[in-house]
């Protein structure tokens, strides 16, 4: 279950750089549009706030939070398919290291 609220919290951080990184492409001032973006952003990251109260609650931080390194291999793949983003060899090298730290800290979990 730990595992499954957690990655619920990396979805909504990659939901909430999303909506943030189209009202960036999108719309060049600030109006009202984007103001309603950003409080869109606002309250998809107060519902992540509220996910990380119950996880917390139930389980230890030190085993909970280094889970949440997924996010960056996760939106790396979401730049590549949008064509944000080329794949490199010190991109790879990071997310390799990245998934070996994971599973190094969920094998001492």
């Amino acid at each position: 279950m730990r595992h499954f609220l957690v990655f619920i919290t990396v979805l909504i951080t990659i939901v909430s750089s999303l909506i943030l990184d189209f009202a960036a492409d999108t719309y060049s001032r600030v109006n009202f549009v984007v103001l309603l973006v950003i409080s869109l952003a606002f309250s998809v990251n107060i519902l992540k706030f509220i996910v990380w109260g119950v996880i917390h609650k139930r389980y230890n931080v030190n085993a909970s939070y280094p889970l949440t390194s997924i996010f960056f291999p996760i939106i790396y793949l979401i730049s590549f398919f949008k064509g944000e983003s080329m794949i490199t060899w010190s991109k790879t090298i990071g997310i390799v290291l990245i998934v070996i730290g994971l599973i190094y800290f969920e094998k001492k979990a």
